[in-house]
């Protein structure tokens, strides 16, 4: 009788003592966590530059403008996240794992040197694709390496990341207000880029899924 997956997982973990390292489990916990870091802190970010981004394209009247800027990230990480299974299926979920913030690393400082309107919407919708490929792959990570028992904590705790990340921006947001309106939005929409540097760097020794390597003969 062939074994299930949880078999074969638990099976896994016992062999390569992953799943009982508490060391381990809180570092896939930051790992995880760091993709949903950087999507709160680039969405909280935004909400103290619009005032800038109005004044330097002119968009005092124009609020459809202004709410395609806002909401365009949302829109990007709908369709990275529908999109991310079959990427991950093809290619390895530690790959998209990196490849995602690299690309949201791109279109971040992009965003901050944008001419127009135009451009900032592309920008920040391609941004969002970013982060909505991580968030699938994130989740399935953290499931993947947590034992069953602590498992509910952990995925609770990886939400966390979310909120932290909104302090930091809003403390990021406001310091950087000193430096004029017109100017500040663009360095704050480039901020976004440096948690996601660093959660690159970190992600590159992630093993890759077992889920996956099993599924692949591998």
């Amino acid at each position: 009788m062939s074994k299930s997956w949880e078999e074969l997982k638990d099976e896994l973990f016992k062999n390569l003592n992953w799943g009982k390292s508490r060391w381990f489990n809180y570092k896939m916990l930051l790992l995880t966590g760091s993709g949903i870091f950087v999507d709160g802190y680039n969405i909280i970010i935004i909400s103290f530059g619009l005032a800038g981004i109005k004044e330097a394209f002119g968009l005092q009247n124009q609020p459809f403008t202004l709410g395609l800027i806002g909401i365009s990230v949302i829109i990007g990480n709908l369709i990275g996240a529908l999109i991310s299974g079959y990427f991950t299926d093809k290619l390895g979920r530690r790959l998209i794992f990196i490849v995602d913030l690299i690309l949201f690393v791109f279109f971040a400082i992009i965003s901050g040197l944008v001419t127009d309107a135009i451009e900032l919407i592309f920008a920040r919708f391609l941004v969002g694709i970013g982060i909505g490929l991580d968030y699938p792959i994130a989740t399935s990570y953290l499931s993947e390496f947590t034992p069953v028992k602590p498992r509910g904590k952990f995925l609770v705790m990886n939400i966390t990341f979310f909120n932290i990340a909104g302090i930091v921006a809003a403390l990021v947001g406001y310091s950087l207000l000193p430096l004029g309106s017109t100017i500040a939005w663009r360095y704050m929409l480039i901020s976004a880029a440096i948690p996601a540097i660093i959660a690159i760097i970190a992600r590159y020794r992630t093993p890759e899924s077992p889920r996956w390597l099993l599924e692949h003969g591998k």
